[in-house]
């Protein structure tokens, strides 16, 4: 919540919060601070990815988190008809990607590629919602794959992810897994011949 409204001041608070941060006490602060970090999971997954350290979740872990939505959207039925709200797990990847953290961001996107990918034909309502998201959370997984500083097998298995997609996944979504494939290995050979 914290960093939330500092990422979003209105124009006029500003200098305020400004003023009453600067005039805080330092233990006050810390224990306000610890004290929403341990309640609020999604403001302290992006408080970690910004001072601490790349996260210890793995795809796994956060895509559980995610398909979690998709259950509670519609409990009663295994239909989608409303759009689901990702700004979580965009925000946290992206403050990971701002620190130069692309590892720990293509493990975050690549958890929203595989649960959409998974759960677009329980979508009966806000499709370009979730193929917005979808598309967003492939971009990113890319950049993030080639952005990083990796090993031969962390990329052979970025690429063999997205061909499995391709053949295994949504039958609608197959051809962006390809092309995501083909513009990884491009973007990949581009940076061997540097």
């Amino acid at each position: 919540m914290l960093l939330r409204c500092v990422d979003d001041l209105p124009a006029d608070e500003g200098d305020r919060l400004d003023a009453t941060l600067d005039g805080a006490d330092a233990d006050e602060l810390r224990a306000f601070l610890r004290d929403e970090l341990a309640t609020n999971t999604d403001l302290r997954d992006r408080f970690l990815a910004r001072v601490g350290e790349p996260t210890s979740q793995s795809v796994d872990e956060h895509r559980t988190a995610i398909d979690r939505r998709f259950e509670e959207a519609n409990p009663e039925y295994p239909v989608v008809f409303e759009p689901i709200d990702f700004t979580q797990w965009f925000d946290l990847a992206n403050e990971y990607r701002e620190q130069g953290r692309y590892a720990s961001a293509a493990t975050v996107s690549r958890a929203l590629v595989e649960s959409l990918n998974d759960n677009m034909e329980r979508v009966d309502g806000a499709y370009d919602h979730f193929s917005r998201a979808f598309s967003r959370a492939l971009d990113g997984y890319v950049d993030c794959v080639t952005s990083a500083e990796r090993d031969a097998d962390a990329i052979t298995d970025a690429v063999a992810f997205l061909d499995e997609r391709a053949t295994s996944g949504t039958p609608l979504l197959a051809e962006h897994f390809e092309k995501a494939a083909v513009e990884l290995r491009e973007k990949l050979g581009e940076q061997s011949d540097e």
